[in-house]
């Protein structure tokens, strides 16, 4: 249901905020990428993610079980992650260019506070399955774990976090 609710919202809210983002001029702007197509994003609305975040984060308000740690860590995460983008896209759109947003260090830095909080949080007493369990890898149909990858486990983490986020900042700018 929850996920029905955000495409449902989406497609109620997308309409209207495009044509928002175009009358404010909240446009994406030309850069060269190496990439041909990239030339065809030039005037396309910016800052879709707003979007995303909020029909997302509704959703998870409405039918979420706060009561686990998976569901807050979960948005947190998706939260501070669109608010990073988000303010990347705005200071493009302010300053009128696509290589003017924030600068690689800033994100890096951002990202990186954000996965290693992450990290430690799914290794430590406050872990959503347990300090006993979280470094365990399970294999579907196994019963038991077959491996411990004791602090290996936060340092795959964070690494995946930063793959991921990074992976997702370049794509959204081709």
């Amino acid at each position: 249901m929850a996920a029905l609710t955000a495409v449902v919202l989406m497609f109620l809210f997308s309409r209207r905020f495009i044509m928002v983002m175009h009358r404010r001029s909240f446009l994406d702007q030309l850069r060269e990428t190496g990439i041909g197509s990239a030339f065809e994003k030039g005037g396309t609305p910016t800052m879709g993610g707003a979007l995303i975040v909020g029909s997302v984060g509704i959703s998870a308000v409405l039918w979420g079980n706060w009561h686990q740690m998976f569901l807050p860590c979960t948005v947190g995460g998706m939260l501070w992650f669109g608010l990073l983008g988000f303010w990347d896209d705005y200071a493009k759109v302010l300053r009128g260019s696509g290589d003017r947003g924030m600068s690689e260090r800033s994100k890096l830095v951002l990202q990186a506070l954000f996965s290693g909080g992450f990290a430690w949080l799914c290794v430590s007493r406050f872990a959503p399955l347990g300090p006993e369990l979280a470094t365990k890898l399970y294999v579907p149909f196994v019963k038991f774990p077959v491996l411990d990858l004791g602090p290996f486990y936060a340092v795959l983490i964070f690494l995946f976090v930063m793959f991921v986020s990074n992976a997702v900042n370049i794509t959204d700018g081709l």
